[in-house]
């Protein structure tokens, strides 16, 4: 086994869907002829029996055992049921023979950390593993029965986890990325592996002997598990994006925008589906979509995006119960921002809002409204809005509108319908609606900054080392 394959009709069979069925799929698993997928937030299923045949799987009510679902972020298959990762850090089963739920996990569990963020999920026997690229830290679930099971140097920031006797971690060190085996229990690193040729990597997944693995959404390598060995690599004819993928017996299924590739092919011939309008007009997880954006110059003069993704939009925000749905900016050129730091309009537009009447919430209103969140298990719309703070909006048309929040103060004379340059100064940097702001208008002075996309976010419904790929490409 060796040498370099590309995919098209000749040797797969493609099911082609409608634009904007599933642009950017974080990942898929196959289950009697079912691909399920996790996409915009949500899980998708793919009839492969009844090509065209597709549908978004919710339970009643959009929650499981009285948690709300808020945005999927990852999936597994355990047996013959799916395990789903909920952004926020909950997690929840589906069996799809009967259409059961179950809650698994919930973020508030005994033992969790308020400042952990859950990007990826695992599953193997009867055991599922969970990677927190936060606090470095890799969970293991037996039966009831959670604990910490890897604690190393270097799964902070982790981009992707796969397991079966050991553990494998695409990990993350600075600008590079390293394949690493864990032995254990107790896990410890037992080795490293170096693929060669690796530009960006954003997918892991082991079957067999094998571990597979995504490269600059291009180009899937195949690698022999125990010495690391590349055997194969595979390509879509045409620069097609790869996505996920998953490995089913001798077959290879490899999800892209709006197509699955299954190869070997399981009929001579491929089947598409006939153009049709797109699903939905504006998907922030779109891959195009920067090039809808106009060129950005940072909100802060001498800032620098965070190089954590808890503080970049998708993490969890437990102590609300939630998602993070922007940046947050801390350092400015002369180090910590402060109240008196400006902030700068990114970008040509006009102020939709400028909030001059925000009343601080008191310290019993802010107990009640976190209260809340935790009691409904997400962050009701009226409650962000106050936990966001004083705020300016910046519509730049086309649907795109910035949001900059927590601010102290707003720049005089800053009024609605006025149109403001790039760089001009819109307001100062604050802490307004954090709970920080309960010790004083000083603690946690930051920029919560959002950059929204029609009723979605930048940075939405990708994993999180995708937000930090992309994030740099909206700045000049």
């Amino acid at each position: 086994m060796s040498g370099t394959i590309f995919l098209d009709e000749d040797n797969a069979t493609i099911y082609r869907y409608a634009p904007g069925t599933f642009a950017h799929p974080l990942r898929m698993v196959v289950l009697n002829r079912t691909a399920y997928l996790a996409d915009e937030g949500l899980l998708k299923a793919v009839d492969l029996e009844n090509p065209g045949r597709w549908h978004i799987v919710r339970p009643p009510g959009n929650a499981v055992e009285g948690v709300p679902i808020k945005e999927l972020g990852d999936l597994a298959l355990s047996g013959e049921s799916v395990l789903l990762l909920d952004r926020s850090g909950d997690l929840y089963r589906y069996f799809p023979e009967d259409g059961r739920w179950s809650l698994e996990r919930s973020a508030t569990m005994p033992g969790a950390q308020p400042r952990q963020y859950l990007a990826s999920v695992a599953s193997y026997e009867d055991d599922f593993y969970l990677l927190d690229i936060n606090l470095g830290q890799i969970w293991r679930h037996r039966g009831e029965k959670g604990e910490v099971v890897a604690e190393e140097l270097g799964l902070e920031e982790a981009i992707d986890l796969a397991v079966d006797e050991a553990l494998y971690v695409l990990a993350q060190e600075g600008s590079q990325a390293r394949l690493v085996k864990l032995s254990g229990p107790p896990y410890k690193v037992a080795q490293g592996f170096d693929p060669p040729g690796l530009v960006a990597p954003t997918f892991l997944f082991v079957k067999g002997d094998y571990l597979y693995l995504i490269d600059d959404y291009r180009r899937l390598l195949l690698l022999d598990k125990e010495s690391g060995e590349m055997m194969r690599d595979y390509y879509l004819r045409g620069g097609a994006e790869i996505c996920a993928l998953y490995a089913e017996g001798d077959r290879l299924y490899l999800a892209s925008r709006d197509a699955i590739y299954a190869y070997p092919g399981l009929t001579p011939s491929t089947w598409e589906r006939a153009p049709t309008e797109p699903v939905a007009p504006f998907l922030p997880h779109d891959p195009q979509i920067l090039e809808a954006l106009p060129s950005f110059i940072f909100p802060i003069e001498g800032t620098r995006l965070p190089d954590r993704a808890y503080l970049l939009p998708g993490a969890p925000r437990l102590y609300r119960y939630g998602v993070h749905e922007g940046t947050d900016f801390y350092l400015g050129r002369e180090g910590a921002v402060t109240e008196k730091t400006p902030l700068l309009a990114m970008a040509d537009g006009v102020v939709i809002r400028a909030d001059w009447e925000y009343e601080e919430p008191t310290a019993e209103e802010m107990e009640e409204m976190l209260a809340e969140t935790q009691e409904t298990g997400y962050t009701p719309l009226e409650i962000l809005e106050r936990l966001r703070g004083r705020q300016v909006w910046i519509d730049l048309g086309g649907g795109i509108v910035v949001r900059y929040c927590h601010l102290s103060r707003i720049a005089e004379g800053l009024e609605v319908g006025q149109e403001v340059k790039q760089g001009s100064i819109i307001g100062y940097a604050g802490n307004s609606g954090t709970p920080q702001a309960q010790a004083g208008p000083e603690v946690g002075v930051h920029l919560h900054l959002e950059v929204r996309l029609g009723d979605g976010y930048l940075g939405q419904y990708l994993r999180p080392s995708e937000v930090k790929e992309r994030l740099p490409q909206i700045f000049e």
